[in-house]
């Protein structure tokens, strides 16, 4: 049989029960007649992620002789439940072209040497030893362990196998949303954004209906995950929620024309393998007002140690010295090494320690939530790691404050937990009671207040 005809009987026993839609047809065509090494597919539920899962492994098999093709769910119990109990994956194709069922390893083997095989992320060990010669599946991949994937990846360059990675976003930041980036933007992947309305067979009415039910109980971002296929920064997890709306913008739209009357806070959260991160705002004592001006973000070790970072830190500086009312310091008290450091860097230079065995981590991020809860804060666009961080920084699956992503939320925090702002539910301004006055007079020094007032 010539090469056109068993590509043509292929074709007519994968589609003799079931017929793709476009999006699903796209995604067959980069595979199998661009040579895509690398498709990722950001789908919405009932989009058809089974089927084209499904489809391209039985084609892969059926084409390519021989060949070892994996389907990955997250779990090999779901694998197990969601494909090989049901039967969808065994019965996909004509049941003349299987040689053998192995049910135990959830395996199809075909009459031309090539098998089906279904895996779990979660059995690292099991997979960490393979080099397939054939197609790889990672189904659900929001899910699958990155452990897993980073021990199976160079699997792949062995015989160069291509690879589907397909699911719906996250509810959380991770492996997907980096990876989904990743395929946008480089030239070595194919992207595919396919949210459910792409499949026709999904009515209009019937999701428009979805959305209205959604929207009504406060979950228009569940929707917009599960079926617009579209990753919501932060969502319900978020910490800083206000942050998604927030548009920063240009110093030359935030600087103020009073600059004699600001302070100037550069703010340190060290670090010497890391992130090194530092934070320059600006703020009025008076208005309650900050200005978050620039920012270091230095994660390159060369350029991690203080001396670079206080060099940074002078360049960034340097416009700003005659212009406003003062410069202060603070860093991370934990990081004595820091303060020591710069005691010989910069003798005349004071540094003050941050408030953090006092307040807590907690007791920051209340105060920032509450700062930019209240439109206290600005942001200058050219900030791009806060504005990245504070998008990012959300809860994890049990709920708690992550360890991660928080350099520049530190450094930030530890600043604005200097300039007199309360800790409490509602960001109340404490001033020195010395500035409430109206007037100044030399009776107001004697008083008890001062205990050295007669002397």
């Amino acid at each position: 049989m010539s090469e056109s005809l068993a590509l043509a009987e292929i074709l007519r026993g994968l589609h003799k029960n079931w017929t793709p839609h476009q999006k699903q047809i796209d995604i067959g065509h980069a595979l199998f007649y661009l040579n895509a090494k690398n498709i990722f597919i950001c789908a919405g539920r009932n989009f058809g992620k089974t089927e084209i899962s499904a489809y391209c492994t039985w084609r892969w098999a059926m084409q390519n002789p021989g060949s070892q093709n994996y389907i990955f769910e997250p779990y090999a119990k779901q694998a197990r439940e969601i494909l090989w109990v049901s039967n969808r994956i065994q019965t996909f194709g004509p049941s003349s072209w299987i040689e053998s069922l192995n049910n135990t390893e959830m395996r199809i083997t075909f009459k031309n040497g090539s098998f089906i095989k279904l895996e779990g992320s979660d059995n690292v060990a099991a997979i960490a030893g393979i080099k397939p010669k054939g197609l790889i599946v990672y189904d659900e991949f929001k899910d699958h362990r990155i452990q897993s994937i980073n021990n199976f990846e160079p699997n792949r360059a062995a015989f160069d196998v291509p690879a589907l990675f397909i699911g719906t976003p996250p509810i959380i930041h991770n492996h997907f949303v980096e990876y989904a980036e990743m395929a946008q933007a480089s030239a070595d992947w194919s992207y595919f954004h396919a949210p459910t309305s792409s499949n026709p067979h999904i009515k209009t009415a019937w999701l428009e209906r979805m959305k209205r039910q959604m929207e009504g109980m406060g979950e228009l971002e569940e929707y917009m995950r599960s079926y617009d296929a579209v990753f919501v920064r932060g969502g319900k997890a978020s910490i800083f929620p206000w942050i998604n709306g927030y548009c920063p913008l240009p110093l030359l739209g935030l600087q103020p024309r009073d600059l004699n009357k600001w302070i100037l806070l550069v703010s340190f959260d060290p670090a010497s393998s890391s992130v090194f991160a530092a934070t320059f705002i600006l703020h009025n004592p008076h208005t309650k007002k900050s200005i978050l001006l620039d920012e270091i973000y230095q994660s390159e070790m060369a350029l991690m140690t203080t001396s670079e970072i206080w060099k940074a830190t002078l360049q960034k500086l340097d416009p700003w010295y005659k212009r406003v009312r003062s410069i202060e310091y603070i860093y991370d008290e934990a990081a004595l090494w820091f303060a020591n450091e710069m005691s010989e860097i910069a003798p005349k230079v004071y540094f003050q320690p941050s408030q953090k065995a006092k307040f807590g981590v907690d007791g920051y991020i209340t105060l920032l939530r509450n700062i930019m809860r209240s439109g206290y804060l600005e942001i200058v666009d050219s900030c791009e790691k806060t504005v990245w961080e504070l998008q990012n920084y959300v809860k994890d699956s049990k709920g708690k404050i992550p360890k991660r992503h928080d350099h520049i939320i530190n450094a930030l925090s530890y600043g604005l937990g200097s300039l007199g702002y309360d800790f409490t539910d509602d960001p109340e301004f404490i001033p020195d009671p010395a500035d409430v006055r109206r007037a100044y007079r030399i009776e107001d020094d004697l008083t008890a207040r001062n205990p050295y007032a007669e002397i």
